[in-house]
């Protein structure tokens, strides 16, 4: 556990901290985009931990929330609590539609943003949540209260993505939060994966690089 925690400083400060320091000397779009060139490394840490984590501990992949029991419960649980959370913010765009089909054509056309598109919707769920729900939170809930545990994990989830202003922090911060509680009440990691698939699903219709 606190070799998890070593690595994820360790990452966290070669990419966020080093990248403030730069933040002065280029475009806020610069450095948003350089954060998106971390990304896949960010996936591999993270699938690196779980592997030698569930090897050293020996134990079977749903011990991380990966369940078949109850399974139809969570991809309900979890299609309703991501449409609701990326479609009412969505309300307020105008002509929803004109630009999800502009952005689809530019995903296709576009071989860098068809990649990241594929790795926002089925690598970026699956390994975030499998990281952060299915471990370190399943951990941290058996040493400290479980509202405590759920605010330290939306909050490291939260500072892993780029934060344009405080109003994006805050409602990652809050989405973070809602994944977290529900793996608590459907206990099946399959929820919040089917969440955070269809949350970055409208994201990138709407902002093609946005998403988490």
């Amino acid at each position: 556990m606190w070799i998890t925690f070593l690595i994820f400083i360790i990452e966290f400060f070669l990419r966020d901290f080093i990248a403030f320091l730069l933040i002065s000397k280029v475009s806020k779009e610069t450095y948003v985009s350089t954060y998106y060139k971390f990304v896949p490394i960010i996936c591999l840490i993270e699938l690196i931990i779980l592997f030698l984590y569930i090897k050293i501990k020996n134990i079977c992949i749903s011990t991380l929330g990966l369940k078949k029991v109850g399974l139809r419960k969570a991809l309900i649980s979890g299609s309703v609590t991501g449409i609701i959370l990326r479609v009412l913010p969505l309300i307020r765009v105008e002509d929803f539609f004109h630009k999800a089909i502009m952005n689809i054509q530019l995903i296709f056309l576009n071989p860098i943003a068809y990649a990241f598109s594929l790795h926002v919707l089925f690598c970026s769920p699956f390994s975030e949540e499998l990281f952060f729900r299915g471990l370190l939170y399943s951990v941290l809930r058996e040493k400290i209260p479980k509202v405590l545990a759920i605010i330290i994990i939306a909050f490291i989830s939260t500072i892993l993505h780029p934060v344009r202003n405080t109003f994006i922090f805050f409602f990652q911060f809050f989405v973070n939060i809602i994944f977290t509680v529900l793996y608590e009440k459907t206990d099946n990691l399959y929820s919040s994966i089917t969440a955070h698939f269809l949350f970055n699903l409208f994201s990138i219709l709407i902002y093609p690089k946005t998403g988490f």
